[in-house]
Parts: C-alpha cells; sequence; structure tokens
C-alpha cells in the first residue's frame, strides 16, 4: 500500500508561535502554503518519506504549538524525537532572541543526542530582515546546531531542510563507527548499532507495525466470531466475506440465555435470556484468551459487515490508537500495549470529557454521510465538519467516556481480564455492551478505552422474515424483507460480493450519492494527531 520504510524517524517543529512551523510542515509533507494559517493549538504531526542511499526514511514531523500556555503540554512529546527543528523568523528580532530558550527545553526534554537544526524562515522577507544571517551562524555554530534560511511562501529550501536533517540522524544511524559491536563507544542515548533508542525501538517496532496490520489477523493473535450454532445462515456469510477480505477467524458458539445455570450468574444479575446469552458468549471468548494467555483478539458478532476497504482502515487505526494511547507500537502488537478495548463497530460512543487529543482522517471517502449515520451517542463533530473548511468525510479516534453494542471491538490480555473479573466474581447486573460502556466511563480497574466515529464496522440484514435480523430479541412481526441491507457502513463487503467474486475493479456505495469508486480511491485517505485545548 505504498507505506513500507526502513527507518521512521520523529523530528519535532518548535519554537515561537508565529515563526510558521506549520506552513513548513505543510509545505514539505503536502507541498502546500496557507496565508490564513491560525496558531496551532496543542501537537499535530504529518508524515512523508524520502530517499537516503537505497534507504526508505519515513519521517513523522510533529508541529508544537508555540504559545507560552501550551508548553506543559508539548514537553511530553520530545520524548523519543531524534532531530528538531528549532525555528524563527528573521524579519522578528524576539523569536530569534528566544531561541536560547528554546534550546534550553529541548536539551531538558529530549534525548542527549538528538540532531538539531537552526531555521531562519521567512527568507522572503529578506527586506524586512531583523537577525543578520551571519549572527545566527555563528550561534549555531557555538550551539553545534546546523544551519539554514527557508522560505515556506516560496519554498525556498524547505526540502533541502528536512532532507539534511533527515540524512544527517541516518548517517548517524547508519555510521559504521557507531557499529563497532561495543556499547561502551556508543554515545549515551544510542543503542549499540548508532541508532538513538527512540529510533531503535520505533524503526524496529513500527517499521513492521502496518505489515502485521496488513496479515490474515489484522494485527491480532486472534479474531473470533460469535455465531450460534444453529445460524448456519449466519455462518455461510460471515465465512465468504472474510475469506474476500483475507481474514482468518475462528467461529465461537453463541450462548443461549437458557442455557446457563442460574448458579453460573453474578450476583444481583437480572437480565432477560437473549441479552443472558449475549453475555455469557462474550465472556467465554475471554475466559479462553485468559487461559490460552492470548494477548489480543479481534472479535466480531456474526452479522457484522465492514467496508471493502477494511484493511487500510486498520492500518490507520494502529496509527490512532498509537497516538491517542501515546504508545507506540511493540513488536507483538502493532496497536501498541496501552489499551484494553478498541470499539470499531458499536451504536454509541462519546469521548471522555478531558480528551484532548485525537486522531484525524480527513477526506476519507468511506466516511457514512451524516443523515446515514445511526449511533445513537456520538462525538461533536463540529470542530471538523462546520465553518468555511468543514468537512463531513471525516473519522475521529479518541478515548472513550462510554459505549454500547459490540458489532466489532479488539480485546487486548488485561482487557479481557479485567471484563471477566468485573462482569462476572463480583455483583454485576448490565448487558455486556453497556458494562464496558460503564468500566469505560468511570475508569474501572484503570480501563483504557479508544473509538472511531463514524464506525467502521456495521451490520448486514439478510433477506427474509424481519426476525432473522436479532438472536438477542425475536421480533413478532413477519415482514419480508425481499433484499438484504447493510448498515453503518457505507462500501459494504457484503453488499459487493457479487463484485469481488467477479472481479470487477470498483465498488457501489450503501447511501447515495456516493459513487461507485476503486480500491485505490478507497484507499486513499491518510490521518493525523491534533491536539485540542478548550477555551483558546
Amino acid at each position: 500500500m505504498g507505506d513500507e520504510y526502513d527507518f521512521l524517524f520523529k523530528v519535532v517543529l518548535i519554537g515561537d508561535s508565529g515563526v510558521g512551523k506549520s506552513n513548513l510542515l505543510s509545505r514539505f509533507t503536502r507541498n502546500e502554503f496557507n496565508l490564513d494559517s491560525k496558531s496551532t493549538i496543542g501537537v499535530e504531526f504529518a508524515t512523508r518519506s524520502i530517499q537516503v542511499d537505497t534507504k526508505t526514511i519515513k519521517a513523522q514531523i510533529w508541529d508544537t504549538a508555540g504559545q507560552e500556555r501550551y508548553r506543559a503540554i508539548t514537553s511530553a512529546y520530545y520524548r523519543g524525537a531524534v532531530g528538531a527543528l528549532l525555528v524563527y523568523d528573521i524579519s522578528k528580532h524576539q523569536t530569534y532572541d528566544n531561541v536560547t530558550r528554546w534550546l534550553k527545553e529541548l536539551r531538558d526534554h529530549a534525548d542527549a543526542n538528538i540532531v538539531i537544526m537552526l531555521v531562519g524562515n521567512k527568507s522572503d522577507l529578506r527586506h524586512l530582515r531583523a537577525v543578520p544571517t551571519e549572527e545566527a551562524k555563528q550561534f549555531a555554530s557555538e550551539n553545534n546546531l546546523s544551519f539554514i534560511e527557508t522560505s515556506a511562501l516560496d519554498a525556498s529550501n524547505v526540502e533541502l531542510a528536512f532532507q539534511n536533517i533527515l540524512t544527517e540522524i541516518y548517517r548517524i544511524v547508519s555510521s559504521k563507527a557507531l557499529d563497532n559491536g561495543d556499547a561502551a563507544q556508543a554515545p549515551s542515548g544510542f543503542a549499540q548499532d548508532g541508532t538513538s533508542r527512540a529510533a531503535t525501538e520505533k524503526s524496529s517496532a513500527e517499521s513492521t507495525a502496518h505489515q502485521q496490520v496488513l496479515n490474515a489477523t489484522v494485527g491480532f493473535e486472534k479474531v473470533y466470531t460469535i455465531s450460534l450454532p444453529e445460524r448456519s445462515d449466519r455462518r455461510d456469510a460471515f465465512s465468504l466475506q472474510a475469506r474476500l477480505s483475507n481474514i482468518s477467524f475462528e467461529f465461537r458458539d453463541g450462548v443461549l440465555g437458557s442455557d446457563i445455570s442460574p448458579k453460573a450468574l453474578p450476583l444481583t444479575f437480572d437480565q432477560d435470556e437473549g441479552t443472558k446469552g449475549c453475555w455469557r458468549a462474550h465472556l467465554n471468548v475471554f475466559q479462553e484468551m485468559v487461559r490460552n494467555n492470548v494477548q489480543s483478539a479481534l472479535i466480531f458478532e456474526d452479522d457484522a459487515d465492514w467496508d471493502v476497504a477494511f484493511r487500510h482502515q486498520m492500518v490507520l487505526a494502529a496509527d490512532a490508537v498509537n497516538f491517542v494511547t501515546t504508545s507506540p507500537p511493540g513488536p507483538e502488537s502493532p496497536f501498541g500495549n496501552d489499551w484494553d478495548i478498541l470499539s470499531l463497530g458499536h451504536c454509541a460512543a462519546v469521548p471522555q470529557q478531558d480528551t484532548e487529543n485525537y486522531f484525524v482522517i480527513p477526506q476519507d471517502p468511506t466516511v457514512l454521510p451524516p443523515a446515514a449515520r445511526l449511533e445513537w451517542e456520538k462525538p461533536d463533530m463540529g470542530p471538523w465538519e462546520e465553518g468555511e473548511l468543514g468537512d463531513t468525510q471525516t473519522r475521529l479516534y479518541f478515548r472513550t467516556a462510554w459505549l454500547s453494542c459490540l458489532t466489532a471491538y479488539a480485546v487486548s490480555l488485561r482487557g479481557a481480564q479485567k471484563i471477566l473479573y468485573r462482569q462476572s466474581m463480583v455483583p454485576w447486573n448490565e448487558p455486556v455492551d453497556n458494562g464496558i460502556g460503564t468500566m469505560c466511563k468511570n475508569g474501572e480497574l484503570d480501563m483504557s478505552c479508544v473509538s472511531v466515529f463514524p464506525t467502521l464496522v456495521g451490520i448486514s440484514k439478510p433477506a427474509g422474515s424481519a426476525n432473522r435480523g436479532s438472536d438477542i430479541r425475536d421480533q413478532d412481526n413477519v415482514y419480508i424483507h425481499e433484499q438484504g441491507w447493510s448498515e453503518m457502513v457505507l462500501y459494504s463487503i457484503r453488499q459487493n460480493v457479487p463484485r469481488l467474486l467477479t472481479g470487477l475493479k470498483t465498488f457501489v456505495a450503501t447511501h447515495s450519492p456516493a459513487p461507485d469508486k476503486t480500491m485505490s480511491q478507497l484507499t486513499s485517505a491518510v490521518g493525523h494527531g491534533e491536539y485540542l485545548v478548550d477555551n483558546v
């Protein structure tokens, strides 16, 4: 999918507000310049890959807020950086005077061996120059910094600045002088192979993270599908759509509430038979994970329906969980190690009230139009969808305050342990889905939950009598649906089965006016982190 790389380096942009950091970022990553660029709030990042020698270097570039009131927020984001562009405005001497303070903060928080470049931006304002080039060069030399002047407006030296710092980092990483097998000779903060410890962890883990997501279990150790044995119709449909998506999974039997011994219910548990059975079926999966030490699992209910571009969506989901939880991918987990629940298909999910960091995917062609979103609780999309630049094709990931419905979700081993304890071993009286939502809301057992809006996974309803649609609650009416349909997913795998089976290259949407699209069009979206602060 065009995202393979040999090294990943985190680079931060720092300096006063208004010096042009955001436009340097957008010029390098998207070749764009915004004359009306507003001050960054908190932290944003974007990525771009370049070639150095025969290696592909992926730069993850973080744009940090320059305003003083955000300093406490952004200081944590120096962690893991192996490069920094320290930016001032050549037409404003005060921004240059403040470079000393920025440099001190950087060296207080970042790795001792971070590569730093001093950047005099807005060189197009040479007629207003307040900082002599030679003065800045001298400062850079005295402080062991490289130096360059740039203009994000006319693009002068922007490419060169990023190329130079990324090449310098790569040279250090690949240096034979550091790769001599003698750890004692490697500078503090660098691994034995010469890589910054942060870069080592990221390049070794993140370089394979996306490949892990593209494996047959979508980056998790197991994929389970909960289904009543007698629902062979649902098992047929799910098996076909999973194979067409190259997903390997295992069925786990649904449970009838009437088959559960009253002695097996927790104290105070008083739910109807369908809710009992659903609760026990999910807990059986958690029990299996705990018993067999399964580190993570993606769990579907058997009416789940996902997008034909689901794999690409899950690559972005891994990036999102890494950002939202501030946990990088590990050797065995592209989603990091600081999450319990990742809800992908639900009927309600809202962010925690104090949520500040969101992973944002703009211009996502797989996002449902607002009128087709059936979640009955959802985040406020105003900051992204309203105004002159509003985008109703935006998808968000965030820490979850509450959720309901478990059409599709991932659970870590530690999450399975927490839910098994809370919903089985002590007094309990909630459906399994709302109960997980309550645990997320209350932070019980330090529950860490991440959700997405709009959902990635919807549901499919079959043709036939209306009561075929639910195994939890029977419907009394005998209305006959002549055709099946899908909800809460735009380019449904289920509705595109005939096209996939016959090799067609375009896919139909479940809701108009979305046009037919190719896979390359459906996988065009990219995401970035945004750090929001109220009352600014």
